[in-house]
């Protein structure tokens, strides 16, 4: 497996949190657990010694019941997250597909649902912009002159809050519209498989550690001494009005030194 594979997979795993933070999430629960299970020892009347090792076994007991959630919880995370990517990769999808493709999809989709076009106008719609109240008059009036009951409108977006109410008022047509998410539970799986959403996590993965290298690099470029001055400023004037002043001091003053070492040292160059 992929370096960027497992990364996601653990970042899933823990919630959004990397590596670090889980790690200082389970050493803090360690700790907490034994001066706790400790405390209640002596409460209890234990010696200090047999305190100590019942609280170690207690302690032990409690890691290893919450291993066992966390890798209940991980796995149901790592596959909501693959899901959403696989989602979201085949939303764009439907928007970009070639138009003979998509026909594709809608015939399958009517044979999915049992849609007769004898008796259901189909509708289909292929754009970027919601499902608009307009689409859904021109499928009416479609039913209307071709005396249908039912209107079957398939769309790559989600409808607009006016489409819904236009919907909700209708009364002598059955109108049912089917979301990009409706489509993708009936035939996302034929489009997309676990090695095209492994590629889209590497890919995911390059993106984000590229936007972080950049975001690193230009937060030391010479054009930002003034920016760093000006908040180091503010911070300054607002510590006078709180009272948390140390803490805006302390990161003001951080600003001062970063903006001067830029300044003199010319830890990067500006930006021309």
């Amino acid at each position: 497996m992929e370096t960027e594979v497992k990364k996601f997979n653990r970042r899933a795993a823990n919630g959004g949190k990397n590596s670090i933070a889980a790690a200082l999430d389970t050493l803090l629960f360690t700790v907490l657990a034994l001066f706790i299970s400790f405390a209640v020892m002596l409460e209890f009347g234990f010696k200090k010694r047999a305190a100590i090792c019942v609280a170690l076994i207690i302690t032990a007991l409690f890691l290893v019941i919450l291993m066992l959630i966390k890798k209940k919880r991980s796995e149901k995370r790592i596959k909501r997250e693959r899901a959403r990517l696989a989602e979201q990769y085949f939303k764009e999808k439907l928007i970009l597909m070639d138009r003979g493709e998509f026909l594709g999809v809608l015939e399958t989709l009517k044979q999915e649902y049992g849609i007769d076009e004898r008796k259901t106008i189909v509708y289909s719609v292929q754009k970027c912009a919601e499902l608009t109240a307009d689409t859904v008059v021109l499928a009416y009036r479609a039913a209307i002159r071709a005396s249908f009951k039912d209107i079957a409108i398939f769309s790559a977006s989600c409808p607009s809050k006016e489409a819904k109410e236009l919907i909700a008022k209708i009364d002598n047509v059955n109108i049912t519209v089917y979301s990009p998410e409706e489509i993708i539970k009936k035939v996302g799986k034929t489009l997309i498989d676990d090695k095209k959403i492994d590629a889209l996590i590497i890919k995911s993965e390059k993106e984000k550690k590229n936007r972080g290298k950049t975001l690193f690099a230009n937060a030391f470029k010479a054009y930002r001494i003034k920016p760093y001055m000006l908040t180091g400023l503010i911070l300054m004037i607002l510590s006078f009005f709180t009272r948390y002043a140390l803490y805006f001091r302390i990161i003001a003053m951080a600003c001062f030194i970063l903006a001067v070492s830029l300044r003199f040292f010319g830890i990067r160059k500006e930006i021309k």
